[in-house]
């Protein structure tokens, strides 16, 4: 079983310091966006697997946020 999750959502929360402090969050990604996941739901879907792994051998899942955020997107939510 393969699980890539991509983008974590802590990467773009470690900003939030340098935006508090400086007043800008800084968008490092351009115009790009991306469905950031979070460490929880990243664990549930281990937790899934290694509950069942009968039902889960030879599958991949990548498991995404609910939606496409650009780094604007996220400084605005």
């Amino acid at each position: 079983t393969i699980l890539n999750p991509g983008m974590f959502a802590d990467n773009f929360l470690r900003l939030v310091d340098f935006a508090t402090l400086l007043g800008v969050y800084p968008v490092v990604t351009g115009d790009s966006r991306s469905a950031p996941v979070s460490s929880e739901d990243i664990a549930r879907v281990v937790e899934a697997v290694l509950m069942r792994p009968d039902l889960h051998a030879g599958k991949r899942y990548r498991p995404t946020g609910p939606r496409l955020l650009s780094g604007r997107d996220m400084a605005l939510a």
